[in-house]
Order: structure tokens, then C-alpha cells, then sequence
């Protein structure tokens, strides 16, 4: 905690869960009861923490990209519209252009600007805190925030600088030679395609569809490219993305566990796996198994680092043994309930906010009848990374 030099009262620097404030600070005998009120009214019923600009303190920061990132980085923002204030509307712009779709609260009385005319809004008589009925709507509000997917993937994919971002696939004109037996014969890219459209879709979730990441294809990068400041998502193994093959070693670096992709055999009998961790060996070994009453289930491999040599931006890798666990690794980062589960996995100790702290993931899928991914994605195992003894 850190003690605000002109109140004396505590305020938290950036919480991993919050609630972004927008509102006016002046006169400060006003608003610091609203914001207070607000504060006890949104942090008594839920698991997160209330800020505003001037009370999340971040020394040797630029104040406008302090107010960006809490605004990106929040889980629900509110915004009191009582004050014509042009901080204010600035604020409300900015959450609004970047799909946060604030919860639009005032006072009883106070005359809106037109665009605003129209929005659905809280009204509130005296203080938020004097109104009866005030505080049941705005939780209800913010309930519905809370449980759309929006705050998962915005944990899952978004860095502190989310901007500009690129998702880079292999993708390959599907035929006779590129296929397994368990593709079906429609012409499809497979666990490429379903990834590229679920970080295409969740990016546009979380910040509107007017900006998402650049569509690259990974053999046309070079490695001056990848090393620019910038988020990257690596679809694929290093067996058939370059970009994969560039970052692993890179963001693993003096890291343990160490994961690599293994080839084993000659094409007609080729055995692909992932090792790291030497308990899932024997499991991520095994191939996928053909024929009437056998399952068959590949395995895929997700890592988040953040960029070697920009660690403001992410590097995000999903790659599987085969179509099946590519597929698999891209349906964990961006459905919510699977990532739910990867931060159960992981644990109370690490959270998917605190993006400079690379983790692993281990996830299985089943093959469906169609030959396509079944609803059956599991995670097997999560993990962070520990410095390595071998020098």
C-alpha cells in the first residue's frame, strides 16, 4: 500500500481485478463521498478492487497512459456523467472506443450532453449511497459485465500494450498429402482456421472490430520482423511455423521446463510429440489411435511469455502434435469457461493479469465424428516456469 500525499488515505497500485472509476475529482468534498460509496458498494458484493486516476498511483508514469491502461486492463469500468467535465468525456470515449461499454451512472437532475442522450443510465438521488434503489441496479449491471467472456479473454490476450498485434498461421491448401485419416474431405485448414477466427473474435470482443491484429502468413516473416515491438500468436508447431520455432527457444531461455517439439521415424511411420515434462512423456507420445472402438485424442501445447525483447507486448504460442491439438490449444485461450479452468490450473498463486510471467499448458482433444475437434478439450496440466540449474 502507498499513501496519497494529499489525503493520507491508502490507495492500490494497479489491482489485478478492478473496477475503473471514470468521474470528476472537484470539488473533492462531492465526489470523494460518490466515489467512496461506490467503492463500498462494488467491492462489499464483488472480488474486486475500485480505482480511479487519481487514486492508483504508478511514479515516473506518463498520467494519460496510466488512465489507458486501467481502463484496458479493467474487468467493468463506471463512468458518472453528473459533471460536464471534459476529462470525463475523454475517459468515457476511450472505454467506449475500445469496447469496455461503460456502466453510465448520475445524478438525479443533471442535463447530458446529447450524444449521451438516449444510453441507458442509473439515475441516482442525493449520493449513490442515500438512494434506496440505487445500489441493486447498479450490481445488476455489473453482474452482467462480470459474467459475459469478455473478462477472461481479456486476461487471457490482452498485454499492457495490446496494440499493434499479429497473428501468424501456416495455413497450407488442404490435400491428399497435407491430410491425416481423420480429416474429414471437405477442404478445410483445420485447427488453423478455428484459432485464427477465435483471437480474431475475442479481439474484436474486447476492442472493437475497427482495429484487431494483422493476418501474417509465418513463411514470408523474417526474424527482424518478429523481434519488433509488438504482440504476437503463434499458431502452430515449430514443425510448420517459423514464428513458434523463432520465440520458443527465445522466451525460454534459462527457463525450466524447456519444451521442444520431438520427430521420431521415418514419413511413413512418423511419431510427433511435445516434451518438457518428463511425467507427460509416455502420455504426449502416444499417437492418435485409429480404428472402430479406439479414441483418439491429440495433444496441444500453449505458452504465454511475454515478447523477448519487448516485455510490454505478449507472446502467445498454440500449437498441437496435429490438427486435433492445435485446435484444441486455441479453443483454451479463448472460450471462457476453458480458461476458467486454465487459471484453476494454475492456481491462486499466479494470475492471467500478470502478464510478464510466462506459463505453460498442457491440453488434450477429442476427435469428433466428423473428423473435427469434439467438445471434449481438457487441460492436463499448467505450470510456470522456473530458472534452470543447467547453465
Amino acid at each position: 500500500m502507498k499513501q496519497n500525499s494529499d489525503s493520507g488515505e491508502s490507495v492500490k497500485l494497479y489491482p489485478k481485478d478492478h473496477c475503473f472509476i471514470i468521474m470528476a475529482y472537484n470539488p473533492s468534498d462531492v465526489y470523494d463521498v460518490v466515489y467512496r460509496q461506490l467503492q463500498e458498494m462494488i467491492e462489499g458484493e464483488f472480488p474486486i478492487s475500485c480505482i480511479r486516476a487519481d487514486r492508483a498511483l504508478n511514479p515516473g508514469q506518463i498520467l494519460l497512459e496510466k488512465v489507458h491502461e486501467q481502463i484496458l486492463g479493467a474487468d467493468v469500468v463506471v463512468a458518472d456523467v453528473t459533471e460536464h467535465n471534459p476529462n470525463v468525456y475523454y475517459e468515457y470515449g476511450y472505454a467506449s472506443a475500445h469496447n469496455r461499454l461503460p456502466v453510465l451512472i448520475a445524478k438525479e437532475g443533471a442535463k447530458l450532453p446529447t450524444d449521451l442522450v438516449g444510453k441507458e443510465l442509473l439515475r441516482y438521488r442525493g449520493t449513490p449511497g442515500e438512494d434506496p434503489d440505487f445500489k441493486g441496479r447498479l450490481l445488476n449491471c455489473i453482474i452482467k459485465r462480470l459474467t459475459s467472456p469478455l473478462p477472461e479473454q481479456r486476461r487471457m490476450l490482452s498485454s499492457p500494450r495490446p496494440f499493434p498485434a499479429y497473428v501468424i498461421a501456416a495455413p497450407r491448401t488442404p490435400g491428399d498429402d497435407s491430410k491425416h485419416w481423420w480429416h474429414p474431405d471437405e477442404k478445410q485448414t483445420f485447427g488453423d482456421m478455428f484459432g485464427i477466427v477465435g483471437i480474431l473474435t475475442a479481439y474484436g470482443n474486447l476492442f472493437g472490430t475497427r482495429i484487431l491484429p494483422d493476418l501474417l502468413h509465418a513463411r514470408y516473416l523474417t526474424e527482424d520482423f518478429l523481434d519488433r515491438a509488438a504482440t504476437f500468436f503463434c499458431i502452430g508447431s515449430s514443425k510448420v511455423n517459423p514464428a513458434t520455432r523463432h520465440f520458443l527457444p527465445r522466451i525460454q531461455r534459462g527457463l525450466a521446463p524447456s519444451w521442444r517439439l520431438i520427430e521420431e521415424g521415418n514419413k511413413d511411420d512418423k511419431r510427433i510429440y511435445f516434451s518438457g515434462e518428463p511425467s507427460l512423456d509416455g502420455m504426449l507420445s502416444r499417437p492418435m489411435a485409429q480404428g472402430e472402438g479406439k479414441s483418439a485424442t491429440d495433444y496441444g501445447l500453449v505458452i504465454r511469455a511475454p515478447h523477448p525483447e519487448h516485455s510490454d507486448h505478449m507472446v502467445l504460442i498454440l500449437a498441437g502434435r496435429h490438427s486435433i491439438g492445435t485446435h484444441a490449444a486455441c479453443m483454451v485461450v479463448t472460450q471462457q469457461k476453458l480458461i476458467a479452468s486454465l487459471e484453476m490450473k494454475l492456481g491462486k498463486d499466479v494470475s492471467l493479469r500478470e502478464t510478464r510471467k510466462p506459463f505453460w499448458a498442457v491440453v488434450s482433444g477429442a476427435l469428433g465424428q466428423d473428423g473435427l475437434l469434439s467438445d471434449e478439450v481438457e487441460i492436463i496440466k499448467a505450470g510456470t516456469y522456473e530458472h534452470s540449474s543447467e547453465k
